[in-house]
């Protein structure tokens, strides 16, 4: 029998400010590449019931484009955003493990929720409750 590793996402309902534009967003960031895992979990569920509602935010203080560019496809480089905002984004996330990422709901640059980890079935259906809400 296989083991999974348990996990029980963090979710932050308190809203936090963003540095992001005024509009209503969906974030799917990480701090490194090594959370693509996470990241492509939260991309699939938003591509399924939202398509081309989410953007893909990588925090990091080095550039990293190329090494996205190379690892995403290219129907998805135009989704993908970059900042050097580390210090701004864990005010809203805490310090993120490499391997950890988090999903933002946010209307005008403020949080309506915040997940960091995978989802699970109950946070999904949370998210998108919130975000049906939110993104008219």
């Amino acid at each position: 029998m296989l083991w999974r590793t348990s996990y029980s996402p963090t979710v932050v309902a308190t809203p936090k400010v963003l540095p992001i534009e005024a509009h209503p967003v969906t974030i799917i960031g990480s701090y490194s590449l090594e959370a693509s895992r996470e990241v492509e979990v939260w991309w699939r569920l938003f591509e399924e019931d939202f398509p081309g509602d989410a953007t893909e935010l990588l925090i990091s203080e080095s550039n990293l484009e190329s090494a996205v560019g190379a690892l995403r496809p290219p129907s998805r480089h135009s989704r993908i955003r970059f900042s050097q905002s580390v210090e701004a984004w864990q005010q809203a996330t805490g310090n993120l493990e490499a391997t950890r990422a988090f999903c933002a709901l946010a209307s005008e640059g403020r949080s309506q929720l915040i997940v960091i980890g995978p989802p699970t079935e109950e946070v999904w259906d949370q998210m998108s409750i919130i975000w049906s809400k939110i993104r008219t």
